[in-house]
């Protein structure tokens, strides 16, 4: 069997059955950023305090959880997509593997606590619009597009960047941006003629790139980035070459950039 299929065959198995069934190591400590543990206290409630026990929370329940997409990046990076819950809280998280190493490539989705819905609401802002952070439920053990479930059940699905802009006390996005699950909003600014070259070199993690897009200014936070490259396939289509970007280009153009 090639990668690609022994990956597919993982799809529906707890992600400790498929870590065996590759022979991965286990999930280690250290997964997790300061920010998105921050993020994940936001939606969870009665986390534990200390974050070394929260982690090992998070990683017993990930390894226990379902894979319910998987694939391969140019890179080589092999991507399992996991569903578990935490405290009675659904999650989604993107988990990367490569040359024995494991990263938490991106957040793809944490369950609203209710008693936070009233602050989702953003009247004259987004008039009747109801934005839920990324509320998912999940009902029934399906591998299907989660967030296509959650539209389904009529919410509107929300990134990191999104949630901490209208709910955090940032600039609210308009109704049709947060009507999807782009990471960032398109700027409308003109690309300057100030140019940034970028390497990615063979076999280096994805996290290369976003981390230099966010240092110079062109993204503003990596994991709901990598989230909108993910859910778009252009995770897939980037390939280990030099790039030339722009300072103010929109997101559409820095994808364009990367499927090129």
């Amino acid at each position: 069997m090639t990668t690609i299929d022994l990956l597919k065959d993982t799809v529906g198995k707890p992600l400790r059955t498929a870590m065996q069934d590759l022979g991965c190591p286990d999930l280690p400590m250290g997964l997790f950023s300061d920010k998105q543990v921050a993020f994940l206290r936001e939606g969870i409630q009665e986390l534990p305090d200390d974050d070394l026990e929260l982690e090992r929370l998070l990683i017993e329940g990930a390894v226990n959880g379902k894979v319910i997409r998987s694939g391969q990046t140019p890179m080589g990076q092999s991507l399992f997509t996991v569903r578990f819950r935490v405290k009675k809280v659904a999650c989604v998280m993107t988990f990367a593997y490569y040359r024995e190493e494991w990263q938490l490539h991106h957040i793809d989705a944490v369950q609203t606590r209710f008693r936070e819905w009233n602050r989702l609401l953003f009247g004259g802002v987004l008039g009747s619009v109801v934005t839920v952070l990324v509320t998912l439920a999940f009902w029934g053990f399906g591998s299907g597009d989660l967030v296509a479930e959650a539209k389904a059940k009529g919410y509107v699905v929300m990134t990191e960047q999104q949630y901490e802009e209208n709910v955090q006390g940032g600039n609210p996005t308009d109704a049709t941006s947060t009507a999807g699950t782009t990471a960032t909003k398109d700027a409308k600014t003109p690309a300057t003629q100030e140019t940034l070259e970028f390497t990615l070199q063979d076999g280096a993690p994805l996290s290369e790139l976003t981390g230099f897009l966010k240092e110079k200014g062109l993204i503003t936070d990596e994991a709901a980035f990598g989230q909108a490259l993910t859910e778009r396939g252009i995770d897939t289509q980037i390939k280990p070459k030099s790039y030339t970007f722009k300072k103010g280009m929109s997101q559409e153009e820095l994808f364009t950039v990367l499927q090129n």
